[in-house]
């Protein structure tokens, strides 16, 4: 999956670094590495370590985040836990 955006991002526990929050403004299907079709947001549940320890890619590009204060560039992580399909928009 390729997610552009994610939306009200908060801590679960901060100690174990886990974050909640849900996907906005487009996810992706990839199927060999082609982007094939839009998705359904999802709620998210993530240990950011885990996803960190999980990347294998990161773009030399850095972004703004939606708070315009944070310099972030896209990486690939693997399993991400997507938890449940959500219809917010």
């Amino acid at each position: 999956m390729l997610i552009s955006r994610f939306w009200y991002t908060n801590f679960v526990d901060r100690e174990a670094t886990i974050l909640t929050g849900l996907t906005r403004d487009g996810i992706f299907l990839i199927e060999n590495g082609e982007i094939v079709g839009p998705v359904n947001n999802f709620r998210f549940n993530q240990s950011l370590a885990d996803a960190l320890k999980n990347v294998d890619a990161v773009d030399s590009k850095l972004a703004l985040t939606q708070s315009l204060d944070t310099l972030v560039p896209a990486f690939r992580t693997h399993e991400f836990l997507l938890a449940s399909s959500s219809d917010a928009v």
